[in-house]
């Protein structure tokens, strides 16, 4: 589980949840129906691979920060908010697919706040990783 649950597993999701995005400028009877089972696996996969990212962070806190001290390996740490940012989008750009519009709108942006606290974080952390392995 240490070197299972690293953070580059959200660009996986990142990529699904943008699916339905980019079908939304398409027209036809199937762009909801896939939509939906894309938004659906994005959110499944997105909880799936949170706990255990966050149960690393408290089991195998060394191979955490020998992550956030790889140059490369630092850099995927913002692909968890910005997961959590596609998802916010799809329930914008799908705003009665699962809930009232209302409701989605209200989810949406807490999901921005979180996100946008976390990348904060997540941003800083790969910077400085990154200066740190160029300074070498």
């Amino acid at each position: 589980m240490a070197y299972l649950d690293t953070p580059a597993w959200f660009a996986v999701v990142m990529g699904i949840a943008a699916v339905p995005l980019a079908i939304s400028f398409l027209t036809g009877s199937w762009v909801e129906v896939v939509a939906a089972i894309f938004i659906i696996i994005s959110v499944l996969m997105f909880r799936a691979i949170l706990v255990p990212w966050t149960l690393r962070f408290f089991m195998f806190p060394s191979a955490v920060r020998g992550d956030l001290h790889h140059p490369i390996a630092a850099s995927f740490f913002p692909t968890m908010p910005i997961a959590i940012f596609i998802i916010a989008l799809d329930l914008l750009r799908y705003p009665d697919m699962f809930f009232s519009p209302d409701t989605s709108h209200t989810v949406a942006f807490w999901m921005w706040v979180v996100g946008s606290n976390s990348h904060r974080s997540t941003r800083t952390a790969s910077t400085t990783a990154i200066t740190v392995a160029l300074s070498r």
